[in-house]
């Protein structure tokens, strides 16, 4: 269910290759985590804001700042990392192989992001041999309509 409980920001918040920081809502399994949502492609994606290198990193050296130079990567700042933003898997760095854990994300009529909370909610992130060709599943991106890019 879609409620006050879950909502995150306002589609439109998020600008096509950026990144915003949002901290988890109540009805999170962690309320007040930092989480972020990248736009990438006309699709939005969802992760928690933890290097997989070392756990309870954050990955942002400034608030929002997530994305590479070109605006193409997720960037851990601290450590180098650089991962895929479709898939949350590290490419370069020291944790490649390894992923980002992804946030199940659904979009409301009005334009609303909230955190779907009926969805899994994987604990610790996948780790494919192939991590190009990977998905985090259904529930880690929204694609974007243009109804869903106005404010309300």
């Amino acid at each position: 269910m879609l409620t006050d409980a879950t909502r995150l920001c306002h589609a439109s918040e998020v600008a096509e290759d950026e990144a915003l920081c949002v901290p988890a809502p109540a009805a999170a399994p962690t309320p007040g985590e930092p989480w972020f949502l990248v736009r990438h492609g006309g699709r939005l994606y969802g992760y928690r804001d933890d290097c997989p290198h070392i756990p309870g990193s954050p990955l942002a050296w400034r608030r929002h700042a997530y994305l590479s130079g070109d605006h193409q990567r997720i960037v851990c700042h601290a450590h180098g990392a650089q991962f895929e933003i479709a898939t949350g898997h590290c490419v370069i760095g020291p944790c490649v192989g390894l992923s980002l854990t992804a946030i199940p994300l659904a979009l409301a009529p009005d334009g609303s992001v909230h955190f779907d909370s009926n969805a899994p909610h994987p604990q610790h992130p996948p780790h494919p041999p192939h991590a190009s060709s990977a998905s985090n599943g259904p529930y880690s991106r929204i694609t974007l309509t243009k109804d869903s890019r106005r404010q309300p």
